[in-house]
């Protein structure tokens, strides 16, 4: 239930062999060239289609832990690049707030173009042993995938400095590199979309996620149900009403 016109697979197979800096600059092209009114339109118009026609049931898709709904529109096959919509909705009551995401790293580099909205990008690093810093949690995560849950492994708790704050608002589109420790902040009344491009995946495993609270014993698995298609379907129209296309 992806976009499945092998146009999609040449294109992505072609940013894969690139050189990681090269491979940024060419996945910015490509998602300035999709964040066309017109071109997204079409694109979203394709996906809908496919999920409303296809024999599969649709486990890529689900509501993240880190407080949005994640929408797979496609995965290359053989380098596992994906493109996928992040999209924040707004609190239902006034003047709460939205948990703090966890910190968290990658096992790809991907490149994200702002839709609708803004978000502050927090960036972090380790502290040293004579540092100061903030205490979390510290797991290693084990990828979803296309399964409904996914596993963690405590490794204790550790320190961590920020290291810098960049605001990308609407039309903005950056990268970040996988090792990178990050969060993500959005403004807690208001929607947001991003549209993520993936680079390949370099392993399985997520080495670092930080939480603030404890996910449980030494090792957990955590459920992580798929949306359906009507569901995925409907998130899709708020997101074309939002942008009027």
């Amino acid at each position: 239930m992806t976009l499945y016109n092998p146009e999609w697979e040449e294109r992505f197979l072609r940013l894969a062999l690139l050189e990681r800096k090269a491979k940024a600059v060419s996945v910015t092209e490509e998602l300035q060239r999709l964040v066309q009114p017109s071109v997204l339109a079409a694109m979203l118009d394709e996906f809908i289609y496919g999920t409303l026609h296809s024999a599969h049931h649709h486990t890529d898709s689900y509501a993240h832990d880190n407080g949005f709904d994640k929408i797979v529109l496609f995965q290359d096959s053989e380098t596992k690049m994906k493109m996928r919509l992040h999209l924040w909705h707004p609190l239902a009551i006034p003047n709460a707030k939205r948990p703090r995401q966890n910190v968290h790293n990658h096992r790809w580099d991907f490149s994200s173009a702002v839709l609708v909205g803004y978000a502050d990008n927090h960036s972090y690093r380790f502290a040293t042993p004579d540092e100061e810093g903030e205490e979390y949690f510290h797991y290693r995560y084990y990828a979803r995938g296309s399964k409904e849950h996914y596993d963690v492994e405590s490794r204790g708790k550790t320190k961590l400095v920020s290291i810098g704050t960049e605001r990308v608002t609407e039309g903005s589109i950056y990268s970040i590199e996988g090792e990178v420790l990050h969060r993500v902040d959005t403004p807690n009344d208001q929607f947001v979309a991003t549209l993520v491009i993936t680079h390949e995946n370099v392993g399985w495993v997520t080495n670092d996620l930080l939480s603030e609270r404890s996910l449980g014993s030494e090792q957990a698995t955590l459920p992580s149900p798929a949306m359906t298609r009507q569901k995925i379907v409907e998130k899709i129209e708020n997101l074309r009403y939002q942008m009027g296309i």
